[in-house]
């Protein structure tokens, strides 16, 4: 029970910051994760935002499927590690209703790399045994 109503307020307040967001920043100018895969499907990671002035910050990102997260960004890359080596994880990649890149996980492997398009590339992904680099 305590469980189900920390959850409700924590999607309560992300709500709030949404909105709050989307009325500071126009949807041309966000990039939206999305993360889904099999039920009750618990995440954690990290996301290395690159700002409009060209400084890359880092976001600490986790929750349980599905989840969305929009980042006022020019690009995006992020480590996502799965709790369950044998559950399913997809991230994707969205800018304004596209989809631009899928990564499917495959067990046994924890690690989710995603990213958008940007300085180092095309949109891309990949899984790993191990948490990867970034170069």
């Amino acid at each position: 029970m305590n469980r189900c109503i920390a959850q409700t307020v924590l999607a309560l307040l992300f709500c709030v910051s949404v909105i709050w967001l989307t009325k500071s920043v126009a949807a041309a100018e966000m990039l939206e994760l999305a993360v889904t895969g099999d039920s009750n499907q618990t995440f954690k990671g990290d996301c290395y935002l690159l700002q409009k002035s060209g400084n890359l910050i880092r976001q600490k990102i986790k929750g349980v499927v599905p989840a969305h997260f929009w980042f006022p960004a020019r690009a995006f890359k992020c480590n996502i590690q799965k709790n369950s080596a044998s559950a399913r994880l997809e991230a994707k990649v969205i800018h304004e209703g596209a989809v631009m890149f899928v990564q499917v996980s495959r067990p046994p492997l924890r690690w989710v790399l995603i990213r958008s398009a940007g300085p180092w590339g095309e949109a891309a992904g990949g899984v790993y045994a191990a948490r990867p680099v970034y170069n």
